[in-house]
């Protein structure tokens, strides 16, 4: 798998207000084509160098990818929000600080058209994971004066960026070795589970209890997601979270035995409890 650079555009970014430099590459992915969503392979990269590192830098430097959340889009990293600076030029304004060491900002776009990858390799939406581990991550090492191993690699994201940032860690261990994790997904059974009813309703009164037609509505000219964002992001996740089938698995016979295994031991340990209790009580 490889990615190649299709375009570049002039370095500086955020209409001349940066003092370091940003990239704003667009890449191919041979990971996301036909992907199962037909989500373009063609993506968004952008990479920012702080003040006084050029690309060709003698020294290398540590790397930090920062993944968006949950319909997010990279441009969102270059616009001000709550009259306040862009997110970019608050973190160019951190790094023309001399108090604190230059890095590599690499920002990553998982996105795809029901909202986001989570960052996995996934049946129904795409590799996700392979994307940014097996390609964005050396491409970024050959062309930018990267430290190129994982002990100077870190992850980190909001919301299901913060998510990507903890799985991409765990399921490759050796690519990154750090992570930060902001309010990132986790305890499916309070974040996820609490939708499904608020999703089945929706369908209900708003599409006639059709899922085919919140899709024909999705995909229509102007479709706002915020008009229907329980369904966006309940199907979203469905979508990331399809298994993986490059992975192995055990069979349902064998997810079977195990479950009843752990039931049994679970039902037994109380009895043992007990039969300890009893043998260790003083005798009258």
């Amino acid at each position: 798998m490889a990615l190649h650079e299709v375009e570049a555009a002039a370095a500086g970014g955020g209409k001349g207000r940066l003092q370091g430099s940003l990239d704003r590459l667009l890449v191919r992915s041979e990971s996301l084509e036909d992907n199962p969503l037909g989500d373009p392979a063609e993506r968004p990269l952008f990479v920012y160098r702080p003040p006084q590192v050029t690309q060709d830098a003698a020294n290398g430097l540590p790397s930090v990818y920062l993944l968006q959340g949950f319909g997010g889009y990279l441009d969102e990293w270059l616009i001000p929000w709550g009259g306040r600076p862009a997110p970019i030029e608050r973190l160019d304004e951190l790094f023309s600080r001399p108090d604190v060491p230059p890095a590599l900002l690499v920002f990553v776009d998982a996105s795809t058209r029901w909202g986001g990858s989570q960052f996995l390799n996934s049946s129904g939406c795409g590799r996700y994971l392979d994307y940014l581990c097996d390609e964005v991550v050396p491409f970024v090492d050959q062309r930018y004066p990267s430290l190129a191993a994982a002990g100077h690699r870190g992850v980190c994201g909001k919301s299901s960026g913060g998510y990507g940032a903890i799985v991409s860690s765990m399921l490759r261990p050796g690519i990154f070795g750090a992570l930060s994790s902001h309010a990132g997904d986790a305890l499916f059974e309070c974040c996820y589970q609490p939708l499904f009813a608020v999703a089945a309703r929706s369908v209900r009164m708003q599409y006639g209890g059709s899922w085919g037609a919140f899709e024909e509505r999705a995909g229509a000219p102007g479709f706002d997601w915020r008009e229907s964002a329980v369904l966006f992001a309940v199907y979203g996740t469905a979508c990331a979270y399809s298994p993986d089938p490059t992975r192995q698995r055990p069979s349902h016979r064998a997810l079977l035995r195990a479950l009843r295994r752990r039931s049994r031991r679970r039902r037994s340990a109380p009895s043992r409890d007990r039969r300890r209790a009893v043998a260790r009580a003083p005798v009258a």
